[in-house]
């Protein structure tokens, strides 16, 4: 069985960028990404914390300036950015970041989700 691959990038205002590749423990299907396209923000952005993945905002923390006026709270899953990606283009034979994530939390995660908790999140990152 192959995994899903998603790049989790943060990038400011000022277009400094810090990313995190990500490995979903099964393979993801073109269903599910066309749902989870329809949650997203922007069309490409979510709040990491809140479905249980890293944030790279605060790796970006530890390289630059953070928080300034140029920093936000959302996430981008770099596959989306031109659009919904076809699930064959994210599956990849590497083995999971986290064996108990899987594709099916993340997609259970990002549908069950009601709006991205933008204050929260900014109290989180100190922002």
């Amino acid at each position: 069985m192959k995994n899903t691959l998603i790049t989790l990038k943060y990038v400011d205002e000022s277009n400094y960028k810090e990313s995190i590749d990500y490995v979903l423990k099964g393979e993801i299907t073109d269903e599910q990404l066309n749902e989870i396209a329809e949650h997203l923000e922007d069309g490409e952005c979510i709040i990491a914390e809140e479905i249980g993945l890293p944030t790279p905002a605060l790796q970006f923390a530890e390289k630059y300036d953070f928080p300034t006026e140029d920093d936000h709270v959302f996430t981008t899953i770099q596959e989306f950015q031109s659009g919904i990606p076809s699930a064959e283009s994210l599956h990849t034979d590497l083995p999971p970041t986290d064996p108990n994530y899987t594709v099916d939390d993340f997609y259970t995660r990002i549908i069950e989700s009601n709006g991205w908790d933008i204050t929260r999140e900014y109290e989180r990152l100190g922002m």
